[in-house]
């Protein structure tokens, strides 16, 4: 395995959205992206290479083709590209950027087909479903168009020979000739299908090769031939040129499209015939089962039979060749670059298709590619007669990844085509990839293998569905348990049962059975009984007893021992269940929203010579916050502990969706996210190692590979699966895709065509009146005729409607009319004779009616015909009408009671069934509450959201203890938090009594008050856990907001952090430090000791037990919360009850700030820091750095101290030396102090009295030094440091300036002359001592080397025990199990080297990075300022930095 691509499908149902060009490069359209495959370098061992370019179109790529292979042309190596988007696009394929785009067909319609011509290379021919016809000058970037009628193309392509002729097939049946010259013209309409035209193609060259095979002489009629596919059987060959009659029909053998299997839908593939002319006498096609055969053409025309007796014949049989049968669906496309356009009249005669291919093609292959509905991509050799490769694609999201734990060499993983597929690692080819699809119908969202059983495979869908397949027999269907959920399944997974028993053999041997999380609910499946209900883990009574209500469950994860079930809930909260009793051992409150992902670390890794020291980790990510990783061991070893976080990572810009510890090394976090990044995470170290961003996606899955510690695979929605290498990454952390791809975008230069020279065929001429009656659009206008009538003026008053148009086309006769129906009337013998009469008896009437209602019926006048109704006393049954045509009205309704109270009550209900279509709630519910039914009114208000109108109806028309008031308040609360209203939601709750509900709300907020409020709340409500967390949480959002007098109430009130009330004072007087607002004359810690004793009247010695406990360490990442950090360690450090205890937090905290300056470039805080440490200088004698005739311990820990001032110092020095073109006085941050230099910042601005103890070093006086130049040597940068140095000291003597002279010299005490020589001659003398920090870092990097060397042994042996199985013996099986021995030795000395310094020492800054600082800094000075006596300074630490390297050797 290595770094490779599983490429997204090509899209179904299109001619002409797959090409390739001569170089063996792919492309095609894979939803609205471009997909481009390059194979010309393929091998056995590993996949093409694949890129892909997202968002290619607005909307699905339908068009895809190459640049004729022309040096001529002035776009040579380019792609064009259309969709439904309607634009065509040309593309650079070095760059792979858009460089010219045609936007002629307009907004509203989609372009069908489109070609680029290889007569005339500067020539792409459009056409769109409005059968506009759009030729685009390349060179000019103009257009001209034309239309020919209704001609609705489904496929188009230009003639090799002729430039001016193009071919389309139409959906009708219909192939046309067309000469694309002017106006255009169609020269041939060729009738021959019955069915759409799914396929084009030309003949390779331009004479006649029928001609051709009746005499071996030259051939001198250049008669151009066209082949056509429909979705049928039959194939036609067409003189193109000459009378457009079809010269060879040829019929798809019956017995290659008979038996067809139905697809997964259960409906039968439809037809679809591709066809590829690469060679005069070859023409390929496709058949309905997906077979690729070749038709020899001579042998064809040879023998006329073969077109009359339906290909079922011997006859027929003669004239093909079955080419592949690697396809089992209808093959969409069939390209291939090597076509031999030839237009010389030179023929040569050959008696077959291979010897055709073989005689016209005898030094390269020949390759003819195909995409299928299969999802595989095959290239065929036909001048070798062998399959070179098949390529898997993937047609949907990558749902999730799994590694076999028994055979290393398989991973499955389950995609959104209801497929799943099973790679084999140890085949041969890297295209050993296995389909598993029967009985699954929808997406398949998780998979999980056996712990023992290797051949077993569960898998869950997105309809709710469980199954298992045994994946050595692929052909058998999978064993499909009852159903239990209804909707997406979030993960499936094998542990031992919990209710009843499991599949396991032995007494001693674990019982695993299935379990699945979906819907909220977790469920255990009975694997033997596939039609057993599955059972819901609420039931169990421990869990039932452990919440106060059923919890949301959203993930589980067994430990890979089995001991304990991790249960992520809805709330953010993880509860774990033992499996030997099933008690819930503990719940941690990871978080605030719901746990996303659950991940446990492996008991042991490849690197590990015992048990992982990460054994007991668990990863939990949460929908909106950040990874947290928890450590178990002292709850799991003793049954009872605190549960300590010992890494935090937030780096991830959206949700995190997946994670995976890695096999080979302990500590190792792979976590995939919605930011379309996959994030590879040193937990030990606790920081970043690499980032990976190039998926087009959000990310769904991901997994280590089991075989090689370096790579990742991870699986996306832009249908890819991925294989990356970890050191190949050249990102850290993850990084905003959108503002980069928007910056893409407008950086993006794309030259549209501008010049549309519109050519159109003879219109009819079209009046205003003819227009105004058909609805056509007006002449030369953009308006049609029904909105020129509305601009219309029209008259002040309408004239009524006649209620009786029928009798007045009766009464409107002439006196003549009138007096002859009197002389009727009168002689008429029958008087009773129904006749429709207005003037008649009774029956005259109301036939007259009937006439009437006939009419308006028909001219749409449905009140009208409720009136009539009324008037004839036959209201009800209209008003039933109106209801089932759902037609009611107020005034229908109103009627109703004159019918009955029934009709009335029906028609109420009726119409507000209408009303709620018509988005009428209010009126709906009001005619429900009509007719009493209250309930309904209410359901009808909750269903639609409206919470206030259904809460007002239920507390008024409703009992006072009805639940459903309750359920609307808290069905109220949960829409609340939906939109991000938790107070509201809280208050919800609270009102119908449910305080842990609004605690648990309130919880949510990063809010000081929230949480405080939600302490309270839980601890009136005895959930004092709970209360704690919320109480903890608030102590830390009212520092970090630096509201200390919430922090001490809370710290009041609840007993348990009485201890923080130091932290507290600490971090305020830190704050007050940054800000100037406090000066110390003595070192922190003891300041910090004196005044808290002095102001709280207790020994803060007392309280280092519970505070070092309560004290959580992560790793920060903004200033606000490295402060608070600082200042818990500060507190730690002056409650330790010894001097070494309090000098190891000391310690702790200098390497905390080096890590965050490291993160941060040009911001200074650990030089802050240690200034707190020695405010009156760092040169004194005895200061906290170093001290004469102390223990050794004592000594180290010092030691390490004074090596970060060095580092401090010197990496503020040099960033402020090279910082040239301004000068370097660090810019005040109002909201973080801290030392922090400002790129942007070009003249000394005036400061306040503060600038100084905030720790900018910024020499503040009333003195602007502005640049003269925009550019600044280091004499410069020097002689201004000294100038403000003196300006300093003079202001500090005199009183001026803006602040306290004491001030200035407690807290700054750094200038040039005092500090700048004597710490760069210190550090150069003290270089002998970093031999054993040279010594801890070369031992980090060897341990990672190793660990890396152990990790790819282990896979060797398991690739090995593989070959074993296989019964394939290793000779150097015996030789590879000694050094992965050697190694794991290696790895052990080196590791107790390390843990044996960091005890000494604790940390230490890199001793390499401050030599580099070091060095530059004194080339500069010496180079620029001429300062001599650095020079020795430097030659004495090059000598000692070489001693102190060679002492490591």
């Amino acid at each position: 395995m290595n770094e490779q691509i599983f490429p997204p499908s090509p899209n179904w149902y299109l001619s002409n959205a797959f090409a390739c060009d001569s170089t063996g490069t792919l492309a095609y359209g894979n939803r609205n992206n471009l997909v481009i495959v390059k194979t010309n370098n393929i091998c056995d061992k590993s996949l093409p290479k694949v890129e892909i370019v997202p968002a290619a179109h607005k909307e699905r790529v339908t068009v895809v083709v190459f640049s004729p292979q022309n040096s001529e042309s002035t776009l040579f190596n380019c792609i064009a590209t259309s969709g439904d988007d309607a634009v065509v696009k040309v593309w650079d394929l070095l760059t792979m950027t858009p460089i010219l785009a045609n936007i002629s067909h307009g907004n509203d319609v989609k372009v069908s087909c489109m070609d680029w011509s290889v007569a005339n290379s500067d020539l792409i021919v459009s056409m769109d479903d409005n059968n506009n016809i759009v030729c685009w000058d390349l060179p000019s970037n103009s257009t001209h168009s034309f239309n020919l009628g209704k001609l609705s193309a489904s496929t188009l392509s230009c003639c090799p020979h002729n430039k001016d002729l193009i071919a389309i097939g139409c959906r009708s049946g219909l192939v046309c000739i067309i000469n694309i010259q002017g106006r255009g013209k169609i020269l041939f309409r060729m009738r021959g299908h019955d069915s759409e035209v799914v396929s084009l193609a030309w003949c390779p060259v331009g004479y006649s090769i029928f001609d051709s095979f009746k005499s071996k002489s030259s051939v001198e009629n250049q008669e151009l031939f066209l082949a056509s596919a429909a979705k049928e059987r039959t194939i036609f060959l067409w003189r193109a040129n000459s009378d457009g009659r079809y010269e060879l029909a040829l019929s798809i053998p019956t017995h290659l499209m008979a038996g067809q299997r139905s697809n997964k839908g259960g409906t039968a593939d439809m037809n679809w015939v591709s066809l590829c002319w690469p060679q005069a006498n070859t023409l390929i096609c496709s058949t309905r089962l997906g077979r690729v055969i070749a038709w020899d053409l001579k042998a064809s025309f040879l023998n006329k039979s073969g077109k009359n007796s339906g290909g079922g014949d011997a006859a027929s049989a003669r004239t093909w060749h079955l080419v592949h049968s690697s396809h089992n669906r209808i093959v969409f496309n069939i390209v291939t670059a090597h076509k031999n356009y030839d237009n010389s009249l030179e023929f040569q005669e050959t008696t077959s298709w291979r010897q055709t291919c073989s005689s016209e093609q005898t030094e390269k292959p020949l390759i003819i590619w195909s995409s299928s509905q299969d999802r595989l991509i095959v290239g065929y050799d036909l001048n070798a007669n062998k399959e070179i490769t098949c390529v898997p694609t993937i047609g949907g999201i990558v749902y999730c990844i799994a590694a076999s734990p028994i055979d290393p060499n398989r991973i499955a993983f389950g995609v959104s085509d209801a497929v799943i597929r099973v790679w084999n690692l140890s085949s041969s080819s890297a295209f050993d990839v296995s389909f598993l699809w029967q009985k699954v119908r929808g997406k398949v969202t998780s998979v999980a293998w056996h712990p023992t059983q290797e051949s077993r495979l569960a898998f869950g869908t997105a309809e709710g569905r469980v199954g298992i397949f045994d994946t050595l027999n692929s052909n058998k269907p999978p064993v499909l348990l009852r159903p239990y959920h209804t909707k997406s399944l979030y993960v499936v997974g094998w542990g031992p049962a919990l209710f009843g028993a499991g599949d396991g053999d032995g007494p001693s041997e674990t019982k695993y059975t299935l379990y699945s999380c979906g819907e909220g609910d977790a469920v255990q499946y009975d694997i033997h009984n596939p039609e057993a209900e599955a059972k819901n883990l609420n039931d169990l009574p421990p869990l039932n007893a452990a919440s106060r209500k059923s919890l949301i469950r959203t993930d589980l994860a067994w430990k890979p021992d089995n001991s304990i079930l991790a249960l992520g809930n809805e709330d953010g909260s993880v509860q774990l269940v033992t499996s030997t009793n099933t008690t819930v051992l503990h719940t941690i409150y990871a978080h605030k929203n719901l746990v996303q992902s659950l991940a446990w670390h492996p008991e042991g890794t490849a690197t590990d010579t015992g048990y992982s020291p990460c054994q007991h980790w668990l990863a939990v990510a949460s929908k909106k916050s950040p990874i947290k990783i928890f450590n178990l061991t002292s709850l799991i070893e003793n049954g009872s502990g605190d549960v300590e976080c010992v890494a935090v990572f937030s780096q991830h810009k959206q949700c995190v969706v997946g994670m995976c510890w890695s096999p080979h090394v302990s500590g190792q976090l792979l976590s995939v996210s919605f930011d379309e990044t996959a994030q590879i995470w040193d937990v030990l170290q606790q920081q970043p190692i690499g980032n990976y961003s190039r998926h087009a996606g959000v990310l769904h899955s991901g997994c280590w590979s089991p075989l090689d510690p370096d790579l990742v695979l991870t699986g996306s929605a832009d249908s890819t699966l991925r294989v990356w290498r970890i050191s190949s990454l050249d990102r850290t952390v993850p990084f905003d895709k959108k503002k980069e791809k928007n910056a893409a975008k407008k950086s993006s230069g794309i030259q549209l065509s501008t010049k549309n020279n519109a050519v159109s065929g003879p219109e009819k001429d079209i009046t205003s009146d003819e227009a105004a009656v058909s609805g056509s659009p007006m002449p030369n206008s953009g308006i049609t005729a029904q909105e020129h009538e509305t601009l219309l003026p029209k008259s002040g008053r309408q004239k009524a409607r006649s209620y009786f148009p029928v009798w007045a086309q009766i009464w409107q006769g002439s006196a003549s009319n009138v007096l002859d129906r009197f002389q009727t009337y009168l002689k008429s013998e029958d008087k009773s004779n129904t006749e429709a009469n207005l003037l008649g008896i009774r029956t005259d009437v109301l036939e007259l009616l009937k006439l009437e209602e006939s009419q308006h019926s028909r001219n749409g006048n449905l009140e009208t015909i409720q009136h009539i109704a009324l008037w004839k006393g036959d209201i009800g049954e209209t008003i039933r009408e109106s209801a089932r045509k759902k037609k009611l009205t107020d005034w229908l309704v109103s009627m109703a009671p004159m019918v009955s109270q029934r009709l009335w009550l029906d028609t109420c209900r009726m119409y507000a069934e209408q009303l709620t279509g018509e988005g009428r709630i209010h009126k709906a519910a009001s005619y429900l509450l009509a007719c009493h039914k209250v309930e309904e009114a209410i359901q009808l208000f909750l269903h639609h959201h409206l919470f206030r109108e259904a809460l007002t109806v239920a507390k008024l028309r409703l009992s006072e203890d009805d639940p459903l008031t309750i359920s609307i308040v808290r069905d109220w609360s949960q829409q609340q938090i939906l939109d991000g209203h938790y107070e509201r939601a809280a208050e919800c709750l609270m009102s119908v009594g449910d305080l842990p509900g609004a605690a648990e709300i309130l919880g949510k907020r990063n809010d000081a008050r929230c949480l405080w409020l939600a302490a309270d709340i839980a601890h009136k409500s005895n959930l004092q856990p709970v209360a704690l967390c919320y109480a903890k949480n608030c102590i830390i959002q009212s520092l970090l907001h630096k509201n200390w007098e919430l922090a001490l109430k809370v710290t009041t009130q609840y007993s348990e952090f009485k201890s923080w009330t130091i932290v507290v004072f600490t971090h305020q007087s830190i704050c007050e430090l940054l800000t100037g607002k406090l000066v110390i004359q003595e070192p922190i810690t003891q300041w910090i000791f004196q005044q808290y004793k002095k102001e709280y009247e207790k020994d803060p010695t007392e309280f280092y037990e519970d505070l070092e406990k309560s004290v959580e360490r992560n790793v920060p990442d903004s200033k606000s919360k490295l402060w608070l950090a600082v200042s818990a360690d500060v507190a730690l450090s002056s409650c330790a009850v010894d001097e070494i205890t309090s000098l190891q937090h000391l310690v702790q905290i200098a390497n905390m700030c080096y890590q965050f300056q490291l993160m941060h470039p040009n911001v200074f805080p650990l030089l802050q820091y240690l200034r707190w440490l020695a405010p009156h200088g760092v040169l004194e004698k005895d200061n906290i750095f170093k001290k004469e005739s102390e223990p050794e311990n004592l000594t180290f820990l010092r030691r390490s101290l004074r090596f970060y001032l060095y580092a401090g110092y010197f990496s503020w020095l040099q960033a402020e030396l090279s910082f040239c073109g301004t000068d370097f006085i660090g810019v005040k941050d109002e909201n973080d102090c801290i030392l922090d230099r400002d790129s942007t910042n070009t003249h000394l601005k005036d400061k306040g009295p503060s600038d100084i103890n905030e720790g900018k070093i910024t020499l503040n006086t009333k003195t602007e030094i502005e640049s003269e130049t925009n550019a600044c040597n280091g004499n410069e940068v020097i002689e201004k440091l000294e100038d403000l140095s003196l300006s300093q000291e003079k202001s500090a003597h005199d009183g001026s300036g803006d602040h306290k002279p004491d001030k200035n010299i407690a807290m700054l005490n750094f200038n040039w002359k005092d500090l700048m020589v004597p710490l760069l001659t210190s550090y150069s003398n003290e270089l002998p001592l970093e031999a054993a920090a040279l010594a801890y870092y070369k031992q980090k990097v060897e341990i990672k080397k190793w660990e890396q060397e152990v990790a790819s042994l282990v896979a060797q042996q398991h690739q090995s025990a593989g070959e074993e199985i296989k019964n394939k013996e290793n000779p150097n099986q015996e030789q590879e199990e000694t050094k992965m021995l050697k190694g794991l030795k290696k790895l052990d000395e080196l590791k107790e080297l390390k843990e044996t310094f960091e005890k000494q020492r604790g940390s230490t800054p890199n001793p390499f990075v401050t030599y580099c600082h070091f060095t530059s800094i004194c080339d500069l000075l010496i180079k620029e300022k001429g300062l001599e006596v650095l020079r020795s300074v430097s030659e004495v630490a090059v000598k000692n930095w070489q001693t102190a390297a060679s002492d490591i050797k």
